[in-house]
């Protein structure tokens, strides 16, 4: 059996168990990946070489943007095969003999583009968010505040927000998922966060609730990035946000970064890795760790000297 009718086999058979947007994306990977490059092979035809290939070209093909693949996009392409191989072998009895990659980045295909504003930078943003009371700049002075992804601040209500107790509750996110058995093709959906990890209650600073409480109508069913019962999607967000770096003549970093930002300026500053992986909603204190723990030159240069013995 050919691994295009395996693949939407597993598919199907995973639909009931997994959420939405999580089939939405096993779906896209399959149809533009998966099936291109391994459908019509047999599972016990695929060799290592073969997968080191085809991780070659997906590494070397550009986006729209001109920026390559990431690494990590390919390991979950891979993951999601190797899902795949198992079902086959384990549900459906066939022949598996490639079931372990051993397989290695391109080196010179990494994205370069930094992911964090400096200081002065982010005092900018937030200076810049701070010369007009909007539900908008509210969403920016928060993500770079407190750390939150875009879905959730798309998806928060004011009833998520107590400003009496200094607390954003993080309970959903919003996005827009791609459903290519559907008409139209796309839709919004409001679910619980990325991870039950990401359920979590967020400390606000006192000067970011004296900024809420100058806002006007915070009626509890509002969401308050449109103070209206209608919400702003992460696309229209984004839109938002990348007027407004211009408006400002601030570096064009995406909106993630404002999250990045706030993460390595925690660790920069000391805080615990525990207490920022909790506030970023990490299932693990590795992830954490991973991504934004990274010894600057300095501390390099002390290393050596305290490690030298000349």
């Amino acid at each position: 059996m050919i691994i295009e009718r395996i693949a939407y086999e597993w598919l199907q058979q995973k639909r009931n168990y997994i959420k939405e947007s999580t089939y939405a994306y096993y779906k896209v990977n399959i149809d533009n990946y998966i099936i291109p490059y391994f459908g019509d092979l047999e599972p016990s035809s695929i060799t290592n070489s073969m997968m080191q290939d085809v991780v070659n070209y997906w590494q070397h093909r550009q986006d729209n943007e001109g920026y390559y693949m990431k690494w990590s996009t390919v390991k979950n392409i891979l993951s999601l095969l190797k899902q795949i191989l198992f079902f086959a072998q384990n549900e459906m009895g066939e022949n598996v003999l490639l079931m372990d990659f051993n397989l290695h980045p391109i080196k010179n295909s990494y994205n370069t583009k930094r992911k964090v504003w400096t200081i002065q930078e982010q005092r900018n943003i937030v200076s810049s968010a701070l010369k007009e009371n909007s539900n908008r700049n509210l969403g920016i002075l928060i993500a770079i505040n407190c750390g939150l992804r875009i879905g959730e601040i798309c998806a928060l209500q004011w009833k998520d927000v107590d400003v009496k107790m200094g607390v954003i509750y993080i309970r959903k996110t919003l996005q827009r998922i791609y459903m290519p058995d559907e008409t139209p093709k796309s839709r919004v959906i409001i679910s619980s966060p990325k991870t039950f990890s990401s359920i979590r209650e967020i400390p606000m600073s006192k000067d970011l609730i004296s900024y809420i409480c100058d806002l006007d109508d915070m009626i509890e069913s509002h969401y308050v990035l449109t103070n209206a019962e209608y919400y702003m999607e992460p696309r229209s967000y984004r839109k938002y946000f990348k007027n407004f770096l211009k408006k400002y003549d601030i570096d064009n970093l995406n909106f993630h970064c404002l999250r990045h930002s706030f993460a390595t300026r925690c660790i920069t500053n000391g805080s615990d890795i525990k207490v920022v992986s909790d506030l970023l909603g990490h299932s693990t204190v590795n992830t954490t760790w991973n991504m934004y723990v990274h010894p600057s030159m300095p501390e390099k240069q002390k290393c050596v000297e305290t490690a030298s013995i000349i």
